[in-house]
């Protein structure tokens, strides 16, 4: 495909020249008179080919507004003989080459295509570059705002600081903070990534997870006890939950971030943490320090690069991408082939989705084990939900309940109830089966927290050794 090139010169004689060269080499070239007019052009082009000096709006102005527009698109600027010091300037500003009138036609022609295939060239990399983001953390999107976080993520993961990440529940900040660990630029990427749920845990169990004990620390502590700053030693801990920290863990992974120091429970002794800390919370933590529940100095330090994942309903761009990437994983986990019609994509759109990516995901589980047809419609899709009573999307439930189906129904609640433990015990005994029992694995491959699936084992009566082989 020929290339569009635009000409910006007070000249016009010195504009026909250069359009006429750049047609015979196979270019489509077009020229302006004046700065201003470039400025209000310059989206339809490949490359701007623009002169120093014209009167009202020099080039060095054009360049700069060009470049706050679109920092990559490529500039060859031209000037006199004797304007070196305002080429260098331009040059600093962003040009990407520099042509000295006169010039020579086969020097020009060379710059031009050399400046246009280093410009393909870097639009290929950035492509590899968000795929490659994509494939490293699992992360699966369309829209702006998540690739600008994930370049955001290129820029922190180089740099060993602490991350702040927020969002509501279900938006993805795991997999950022696993982003942030994994990403090539990452020093710490090949060392351990450990993660901890402050809410999962009480204040004590949160410490001895965290700093370890020694022997005869407390009662029942009978040997020394490893912490997660020394078993994740050069790598990353992520603090999920972290606003549901008690204040004296708090006291104590201020020290850690501080001065990098910390001592393991019953020990004099100071240690030192080579750790990396990223931590997340899906409540706002300057209005949980106003209240006194959060300390204000860890804040300021946790709060270095602050991540903010927007919800769903504000990256709406993203549904249709990750509706198709669940339909692909639980069609091949269930060993089926249900697809949507683009009207049922179309009203998964409309819905606020206020569970965020994780309803999303939930809700397109539900539909391809429950369909009895390949083909999901609008009507089988307020069907699938009412007939089962289970819990489904805000706006398929008001439909039911217009149908004449109460909501409230204990009919319903009986069979929901019934439904989902019966679904649940069949999915933690399948991921047991494929673990070959050990729950370790099994935990890993079901992205869980392994204290979580112990209980819920416990909870159905399933007895993981049963399946060791």
């Amino acid at each position: 495909m020929s290339k569009n090139i635009l000409i910006v010169d007070d000249e016009e004689g010195m504009c026909s020249f250069i359009k006429q060269c750049l047609e015979q080499a196979g270019f489509n070239a077009d020229y302006v008179l004046n700065g201003k007019d470039a400025v209000s052009r310059y989206s339809k082009y490949d490359l701007i080919i623009l002169d120093i000096r014209m009167p009202g709006m020099n080039g060095l102005e054009v360049l700069s507004k060009i470049k706050q527009k679109n920092s990559k698109l490529p500039v060859i600027i031209m000037s006199a003989f004797g304007d070196y010091q305002q080429a260098f300037e331009l040059l600093n500003k962003g040009a990407d080459d520099y042509l000295q009138k006169p010039f020579n036609i086969e020097d020009m022609l060379f710059r031009v295509a050399k400046t246009l295939e280093i410009y393909k060239l870097q639009k290929e990399i950035e492509s590899y570059r968000v795929q490659a983001r994509k494939s490293m953390a699992s992360i699966v999107y369309k829209g702006s705002k998540m690739n600008r976080i994930l370049e955001i993520v290129d820029k922190v993961a180089k740099e060993d600081v602490p991350v702040l990440i927020t969002g509501e529940s279900g938006t993805g900040k795991e997999l950022i903070a696993r982003a942030v660990h994994y990403n090539t630029y990452n020093p710490r990427k090949e060392k351990p990534f450990w993660i901890v749920n402050c809410s999962a845990l009480p204040e004590t169990l949160l410490d001895d997870e965290l700093f370890g004990h020694i022997k005869g620390a407390f009662t029942g502590a009978n040997t020394d006890k490893y912490g997660l700053f020394e078993v994740a030693d050069g790598g990353t801990i992520f603090l999920d939950e972290i606003a549901d920290a008690s204040p004296s863990t708090q006291a104590k992974l201020l020290r850690v971030v501080e001065n990098g120091e910390f001592r393991k429970l019953g020990e004099t002794r100071v240690r030192n943490a080579d750790v990396r800390i990223i931590v997340a919370t899906n409540k706002t933590l300057s209005g949980e320090v106003a209240e006194g529940k959060f300390r204000q100095d860890l804040y300021q330090r946790l709060k270095v690069v602050e991540i903010n994942i927007p919800p769903l309903r504000e990256r709406i761009e993203d549904i249709s991408e990750l509706i198709n990437f669940f339909l692909n994983v639980f069609n091949q986990e269930f060993k089926k082939n249900v697809k949507l019609i683009e009207e049922v994509v179309e009203e998964l759109k409309k819905y606020s989705w206020p569970g965020n990516v994780r309803e999303l995901k939930h809700t397109i589980q539900k539909l391809i084990l429950l369909s009895d047809t390949t083909v999901v419609t609008l009507e089988s899709l307020h069907k699938i939900f009412s007939d089962y009573g289970i819990n489904s999307p805000e706006f398929i439930s008001e439909k039911t309940n217009e149908a004449g189906h109460s909501s409230q129904d204990e009919t319903f609640t009986e069979l929901k109830t019934n439904f989902i433990k019966d679904f649940e015990r069949t999915f933690f005994l399948d991921l047991v089966k494929k673990s070959n029992g050990n729950i370790s694995k099994a935990a890993q491959s079901a992205k869980m927290n392994r204290r979580y699936l112990t209980e819920k084992l416990k909870e159905y009566g399933i007895e993981a050794t049963k399946y060791k082989k």
